[in-house]
């Protein structure tokens, strides 16, 4: 009997491997998909650019099994702030099989000169891998962070945590365990009444809390934290 079990658990494992990989996304709201249509689709990634662009790039990964169009309406937003943002697509909704995804967009925008990666959720844990191996400017981590090896305190790179004070997902002992490995003039901020999926356009979440303000609301703070901390 206990043979025959012991042949079960590879079984289990794939199955519950599939479960996860091949289960369905979190989708774009229709929000989400209307601002996307603003964007320019290149391949593997959605563009907006203002006019009076700088010289800077903000490259953004999506949250584990979550479509890249629910994150249009924030690139567009930021974009707004004057930045070059992109949106990068994922196999499968993952950033784990696209870790290297951003090298496409720097070597597609040859006229940027100074870049930033912003990940959300397990996009910022790619994120912050690729920023880590990479010569990237700073790193901002949605609701995120590092694994352990990735250790940043003595990189020379910004790195801003943002995180949701109704964030219903992340670990809070890991995420405060993380900042052993953050840089020293790390910045943090908690948006009040946040949760975990406004970080993005694509409804609730399993198992995240119930925010206390709007999507809309959420994302203004954001971004007006990226914009003081990309001036300062």
């Amino acid at each position: 009997m206990k043979k025959k079990l012991l042949w079960l658990i590879p079984i289990i494992i794939v199955l519950l491997l599939y479960q996860f990989i091949f289960n369905s996304s979190y989708k774009p709201t229709i929000e989400a998909m209307a601002t996307m249509r603003e964007g320019i689709l290149e391949d593997g990634y959605v563009s907006f650019i203002p006019p009076d662009a700088d010289q800077i790039g903000i490259i953004i990964y999506p949250g584990g099994k979550v479509s890249y169009e629910a994150y249009a309406p924030f690139a567009k937003d930021l974009s707004e702030q004057g930045y070059a943002t992109f949106v990068v697509e994922m196999p499968l909704d993952l950033a784990i099989f696209g870790s290297d995804n951003a090298s496409k967009v720097i070597e597609s925008n040859p006229t940027i000169t100074e870049w930033y990666i912003l990940g959300h959720s397990l996009g910022g844990v790619m994120a912050a891998e690729y920023a880590y191996e990479n010569d990237i400017k700073g790193l901002v981590l949605l609701a995120s962070y590092p694994q352990d090896k990735h250790d940043f305190k003595d990189k020379d790179i910004k790195v801003l945590s943002i995180i949701g004070s109704n964030d219903g997902l992340v670990d809070k002992n890991t995420f405060n365990q993380s900042k052993m490995i953050m840089p020293l003039d790390a910045m943090y901020k908690t948006i009040p009444g946040g949760n975990h999926a406004q970080m993005g356009s694509y409804g609730k979440q399993k198992n995240d809390l119930d925010a206390t303000i709007t999507e809309e609301e959420q994302r203004y703070q954001v971004i007006e934290t990226i914009v003081k901390w990309l001036n300062d």
